[in-house]
């Protein structure tokens, strides 16, 4: 703590250009900025000010130790201001990216409670099962997504999942069940054009596959609606399949194909954290999840 205070009467008295000046700004005496100068130098073993009766001059040492003690002393000021802001009570409108299912299944059923318990906090939610440009859309966080963030943001696996391919029953009797990916050349497909690789299919014996769609679609309730429909075969994430799956509305096919689970993410940027809208949010629906899976 001793440094610091050195640090701060240092900088002080450099851009003060003068020791009475800085020694009036902080308070204290000239001779206490005298000394603490002079400790620091005996600290450094090294002369930081050439001191003459008109003015100060900085040596080449001292005026690399200026540089660096500003940027510390920035850097404390930077970290006060962050920590004052985050002991803020949660306000402002809070830009959350979520996939329809999460929106759903997590979000929707606790979003009274929240927005009672911060009632100053306000909600921009966007829907979306794509990947998305998070600076560029000024997306506060993302929840319920399955690609994973850019570097810059930190990432919390909250569950797993896979990609499925499913049909009708009344599709696969006009159309048959295919036994081997190769065979889904053959059928009629539907995919959700919001997908980076809207008509690739992968499988987990190593093999992609590339079909031409008969449908797409942004809508991801319009595909899964002409599935139902039977005119073709979707691919659907398992968290949103299993609705339809458990009712027997749709069929998953090539089941022994599948890909292995793939993680769900929760995700924010390492600074925007410190926002209070930010982390009560985080907070609050992870221990929700937490609470629901337990």
């Amino acid at each position: 703590m001793r440094k610091l205070d050195h640090l701060e009467t240092f900088v002080t008295v450099v851009e003060a250009n003068s020791l009475a000046l800085a020694a009036k700004q902080l308070g204290v005496s000239t001779a206490a900025i005298s000394k603490q100068i002079s400790y620091l130098e005996d600290d450094l073993k090294a002369s930081l000010l050439r001191r003459t009766t008109r003015r100060l001059e900085l040596t080449e040492l001292g005026k690399i130790y200026y540089e660096h003690s500003k940027k510390v002393i920035n850097k404390i000021i930077d970290i006060d201001a962050i920590m004052t802001s985050a002991k803020a009570e949660p306000s402002g409108t809070l830009k959350v990216l979520s996939s329809r299912y999460f929106t759903d299944r997590h979000i929707i059923p606790h979003l009274h409670e929240f927005l009672t318990k911060h009632p100053k906090v306000k909600l921009d939610l966007v829907i979306a099962g794509r990947a998305a440009d998070l600076a560029s859309e000024d997306i506060d966080l993302f929840f319920g997504i399955a690609h994973p963030p850019p570097p810059s943001f930190i990432q919390k696996e909250i569950c797993k999942g896979y990609f499925c391919l499913c049909a009708a029953h009344s599709y696969l009797k006009r159309h048959g069940t295919p036994k081997h990916p190769q065979d889904l050349v053959h059928h009629q497909f539907i995919t959700y054009s919001l997908r980076q690789f809207s008509n690739q299919l992968s499988f987990n014996n190593g093999s992609d596959l590339y079909i031409d769609p008969i449908l797409s679609t942004s809508d991801m309730k319009v595909m899964i609606a002409c599935a139902l429909e039977g005119i073709g075969f979707i691919q659907l994430h398992q968290l949103e399949a299993e609705q339809y799956l458990s009712k027997g509305t749709l069929v998953e096919i090539l089941e022994n194909f599948k890909e292995a689970p793939t993680p769900i993410y929760l995700g924010y940027s390492q600074d925007q954290y410190l926002q209070p809208k930010v982390r009560c949010f985080v907070e609050f629906y992870l221990e929700k999840i937490k609470k629901e899976s337990s």
